[in-house]
């Protein structure tokens, strides 16, 4: 089974997707010269207010720990109490946007990149998170030193708890010794014939702008969801470094029908329905 039938998509020409992803869904409010020289994070919400409320806080958290970091959250028309719970944040590094419709995830970030970024406001490394994962700003500080500091970095992202939402695969061979720029040494593991998981990665602003063209899912047939991350992996997986930093964690709280203990009291606290009424999507 090819991806586009995995996926429930379908075939689209470079035109096509280029129309689509170009499209004025929206307006921004906010001015994009402060993302130059930053760190980005991009964040697509959609659905599971439990989780976000958890991924959110780590966000909210890390944004007061780590300098020069921003967050721009799109919304794809998820349901009003996350909308509201949205509405509600106020912080001078977060952008919001509301796009009105469920592009998905691919569309909705390369319809950002592609109409708001270039090379005068270009951010130094892009973040993406997916929001149902929690972790501290520790962490994260050293995923993006090792993004900015290995020379051929690609997509960097960090270890997974070991929880039944763990989407790590294929670790076969052992972890890759790297020396940095900054002289420190980082130990990557690097998957077998598989992407680096989505739910959060770095890269190098640089390489989204030169080789990623500013669309940081760069798929080849139109699904609202499926597919993103692998579409960033098949761009990057030649001359790159792509892989998980060891000596950082960073939690999965959901996929398909698992969720994580720290997702579930949540659920079960609040008295909300069960986990299994929540959409979710392949893991990618």
């Amino acid at each position: 089974m090819d991806m586009v039938s995995y996926y429930g998509g379908k075939s689209a020409t470079t035109e096509e997707l280029a129309k689509i992803e170009n499209k004025p869904y929206y307006t921004i409010n906010f001015d994009t010269k402060k993302y130059k020289n930053s760190n980005l994070i991009i964040i697509v919400t959609y659905t599971c207010l439990p989780a976000i409320k958890l991924c959110l806080d780590c966000v909210l958290e890390t944004l007061e720990e780590t300098e020069n970091t921003f967050a721009l959250i799109l919304d794809n028309n998820s349901s009003s109490d996350i909308q509201a719970y949205l509405n509600k944040i106020k912080h001078s590094k977060v952008d919001i946007v509301f796009i009105g419709q469920n592009l998905g995830k691919a569309i909705a970030v390369n319809n950002f990149g592609q109409r708001f970024l270039n090379k005068t406001n270009l951010p130094e490394t892009i973040i993406s998170i997916d929001p149902d994962i929690i972790f501290t700003p520790k962490d994260f500080q050293e995923m993006i030193n090792a993004s900015k500091n290995i020379k051929k970095a690609g997509m960097i992202g960090m270890r997974f708890a070991k929880n039944s939402c763990n989407p790590e695969i294929n670790l076969f061979f052992p972890e890759r010794k790297i020396k940095g720029i900054d002289k420190k040494v980082y130990k990557i593991k690097s998957p077998f014939m598989a992407t680096v998981a989505g739910p959060i990665f770095a890269i190098k602003g640089s390489v989204y702008m030169n080789t990623l063209k500013f669309r940081l899912f760069p798929k080849k047939f139109l699904a609202t969801y499926g597919g993103d991350d692998s579409a960033t992996y098949a761009v990057l997986r030649k001359g790159l470094v792509n892989g998980y930093l060891q000596g950082t964690q960073v939690t999965h709280l959901r996929q398909r029908d698992h969720v994580s203990e720290e997702l579930q009291k949540i659920i079960d606290d609040n008295a909300l329905p069960p986990f299994g009424h929540l959409p979710s999507s392949p893991t990618q």
